[in-house]
C-alpha cells in the first residue's frame, strides 16, 4: 500500500510523524553545527534553511537534504575526536571530545547579525485531499532576512573578529490548506482556480455558499443595462420617426400653397361685375 492509498487517519498520522522526524533531523544538524563551531573544527560544507528557523539564531542553523545539502567537517586537530549526543528534558545536546590544545584563557563567541529584512504579501494556498469547506492555517507569515555570523576570539587581552558565514532566508506569507474534494465539477474547478491564484476571499466565498452570487449579480446588471439601452434606442427611433412625419406633413402643406415651380398660385379670377361699378337705382 502506498501512502496515497492509506486511509485518511493513517495517512495524516504518518505525515505528522514524518514532519516531526524531519524537524528532529534539522534540529540535530543545527546542534552538531554549534558543537563544531565551539570546538573550532573546520566546517567544509554548511547550508542555511530556505526559511528562517526559530530554534537557533540566524546563520547558526544548518540544513541537510539527501543528495542536495549536507553538513561536512574535518578534524583539523592532531588528535582523534569523539562525538556524543543525547536528548533529555526536551533538549538535544552534542558534545565533541578530544585533546584540548587551546589556551585556557582563550574565549570564543559567535554573534549573529541581521543585515536586512523582507516581507511577503498575500497568502499561499495549497490543495489537500479534504472535502470542500476544509480550510486550515498551517503556517503564519515568516519574515525574510539576510544575516552574517561573526566569530570573536579573545586571547591575551586582544579580541579579533572574522566572518564565519552569511545566510539568506526567504519571506513566506500565511499558508493555508484548502479542501478540494467534491462531486460538483463547477465548484471543483472554481476552488482549484482560487488556489492557483492564491485567492483566499474566493475560497471563503465558495465555502460559505456565496460562490456565483457575484457573477449572477453582474449578469443581472448587464441584462438591465441592455434592456435600458434597448428602450432608449426604441424611444430614439420613435422620436426620429415622429420628426420625419412632422417634416413630411410640413412639406405637403407647402406644396399646396406653391406651384410646381415654386411660384405662388394666383387666386381664381372673379366674374366681371355686370354693373361695371355703376350704381343701380
Amino acid at each position: 500500500m502506498t501512502p496515497e492509498q492509506a486511509p485518511d487517519g493513517v495517512r495524516e498520522a504518518v505525515e505528522k510523524e514524518v514532519k516531526h522526524i524531519n524537524q528532529k533531523v534539522r534540529s540535530k544538524a543545527a546542534r552538531v553545527n554549534n558543537a563544531l563551531r565551539n570546538a573550532e573544527l573546520e566546517v567544509l560544507e554548511r547550508h542555511n534553511h530556505t526559511m528562517i528557523v526559530t530554534y537557533v539564531d540566524p546563520s547558526k542553523d544548518a540544513a541537510i537534504a539527501e543528495g542536495l545539502m549536507d553538513l561536512r567537517f574535518a578534524n583539523n586537530t592532531d588528535y582523534p575526536i569523539y562525538i556524543s549526543g543525547y536528548a533529555y528534558g526536551g533538549e538535544l545536546t552534542f558534545t565533541i571530545y578530544g585533546h584540548e590544545t587551546r589556551d585556557p584563557n582563550r574565549t570564543v563567541e559567535y554573534v549573529s547579525e541581521t543585515t536586512g529584512t523582507t516581507t511577503a504579501d498575500g497568502v499561499a494556498l495549497y490543495a489537500t485531499d479534504q472535502p470542500v469547506g476544509y480550510l486550515s492555517q498551517t503556517q503564519g507569515a515568516l519574515q525574510g532576512l539576510t544575516a552574517v555570523l561573526w566569530k570573536y576570539v579573545t586571547e591575551n587581552g586582544e579580541t579579533t573578529k572574522e566572518q564565519v558565514n552569511s545566510s539568506t532566508y526567504q519571506a513566506t506569507p500565511v499558508c493555508y490548506d484548502v479542501g478540494v474534494n467534491t462531486d460538483n465539477p463547477t465548484v471543483a474547478a472554481a476552488i482549484q482556480s482560487a488556489i492557483a491564484n492564491n485567492d483566499l476571499d474566493q475560497v471563503q466565498a465558495i465555502i460559505s455558499g456565496n460562490y456565483g452570487q457575484t457573477s449572477t449579480a453582474t449578469a443581472d446588471q448587464a441584462q438591465s443595462e441592455s434592456q435600458a439601452q434597448d428602450q432608449q434606442q426604441s424611444e430614439s427611433q420613435a422620436q426620429d420617426q415622429q420628426q420625419s412625419e412632422s417634416q413630411a406633413q410640413s412639406d405637403s402643406t407647402a406644396d399646396n400653397t406653391q406651384g410646381g415651380d415654386g411660384s405662388s398660385t394666383p387666386d381664381a379670377a372673379l366674374p366681371d361685375d355686370p354693373t361695371n361699378g355703376a350704381v343701380i337705382e
